[in-house]
């Protein structure tokens, strides 16, 4: 079966696994109990035979292969009932919880995030201008998953009643049956079961990126196999090359800080040039983050001077020292590195489909393929000029939008 899954989360999951990995004799086996529930199509769910399936079931998977762990899954028909069996020791994991839910558990620790997505208000193309342009009083009903937004932030949609759900496939039931007019929804979720079902042309994503969610393993904060410090680290602290057990580590500048206390010297190159005839070296800048305003703002001149402000400090300000001081002096071990950030720095490229568009293209597309090692690229740029101008006309539109607003 096919699943969705962003490119981030493929990195951290092998990083994952590194973390996880516990000390067992070559040849000797562990017994491990793995609590499963909720219907979240692609990244966990229980087929029609009752077997658990999806991107977790995965990871899980290759953690027991890689660590000797013998692994049986426990279906739950909610997560609260497989979260009290693991604090009562029935079960030695949880998968695919929302990694701030448990935090009132002091005897349970999540794991780094394994998955990460953005939440997405979803409704039928009939509904699309009612949605964008529903007035203060509100007519039409939303429902969100509890736990993947809050409800002030739902409520700011001005529709009513809102409804609280369980799960991202009740939201999917709900919007398909008429019961509620749209969904505050995990997009690649909502994306997939629609493409499954073949209905994708009836719905549209209203009002794409409102917040975004992250899912975890959660596990017994003293569990010494598959829980093996206090302190998890980022899929970026990548402790196989820390140790010294890899040549080389990608990874962004922003994440430098985990190799200063290595003990071993390092330092730091751009990408390799593509040819030899290429004139400089060229880095890629990754991931776009857009700052935006919530819909009840009306004083925009006002949020527009102040996001001005802020942004001419940090260029004057906090950029410098970062640069200068920070990834210069505390993050380098040698002038040759120095002068290779310089030439990072300077040679940065910006690809939309690797920043603006990487949930449609960069992620919306290879990823699945890097998932399944399909390495048929010519079928895939057929394909991608028709996604890249929908993604693109969708983006103007937005603009366009903007433009008209007062």
């Amino acid at each position: 079966m096919r699943h969705r899954k962003t490119l981030c989360t493929l990195l951290c999951v092998f990083c994952v696994l590194f973390s996880f990995l516990p000390v067992l004799a070559a040849g000797s086996y562990k017994d491990v109990r793995v609590g499963v529930s909720g219907q979240t199509q692609p990244l966990l769910f229980v087929d029609k035979d009752g077997i658990p399936q999806g991107v977790y079931v995965d990871i899980m998977n290759e953690l027991a292969r890689i660590g000797d762990l013998n692994v049986e899954y426990v279906v739950f028909d909610r997560q609260n009932q497989a979260v009290e069996a693991l604090e009562r020791g029935d079960v030695d994991a949880v998968l695919g919880v929302l990694e701030n839910d448990y935090e009132s558990y002091p005897n349970l620790r999540s794991s780094p995030e394994i998955y990460s997505a953005s939440t997405c208000l979803v409704t039928s193309v009939d509904n699309a201008e009612k949605v964008l342009n529903m007035p203060e009083e509100g007519y039409l009903s939303a429902a969100y998953e509890l736990g993947t937004a809050t409800y002030s932030l739902v409520s700011q949609i001005n529709a009513k009643p809102i409804r609280i759900m369980g799960t991202q496939e009740q939201l999917y039931d709900s919007l398909q049956s008429g019961s509620v007019d749209m969904v505050m929804a995990v997009r690649d979720c909502m994306q997939y079961m629609m493409n499954e079902d073949g209905v994708s042309e009836q719905y549209t994503v209203a009002l794409n990126y409102m917040t975004s969610v992250s899912y975890a393993i959660l596990l017994n904060r003293n569990d010494h196999l598959l829980f093996m410090s206090d302190s998890f680290p980022d899929y970026a602290n990548n402790t196989l090359f820390i140790g010294g057990g890899a040549l080389y580590n990608i990874v962004r500048v922003a994440f430098l800080h985990y190799y200063r206390d290595m003990d071993i010297d390092y330092g730091i190159i751009p990408y390799p040039k593509y040819e030899e005839s290429q004139d400089t070296y060229y880095s890629r800048t990754e991931g776009a983050y857009i700052h935006i305003y919530p819909i009840t703002l009306t004083q925009y001149d006002l949020a527009g001077a102040v996001t001005e402000a802020m942004a001419c400090a940090s260029l004057n300000e906090v950029i410098p020292v970062y640069y200068d001081e920070v990834l210069k002096s505390k993050y380098t071990r040698d002038e040759n590195s120095t002068a290779m950030l310089d030439l990072i720095y300077g040679n940065r490229f910006y690809d939309l489909g690797d920043t603006l568009f990487c949930a449609d293209i960069r992620d919306g597309v290879f990823a699945g393929k890097f998932k399944s090692n399909d390495q048929n690229l010519q079928s895939t740029l057929k394909s991608l000029s028709k996604i890249a101008d929908r993604t693109i006309k969708r983006y103007v539109g937005a603009f366009d939008a903007l433009e008209e607003q007062p």
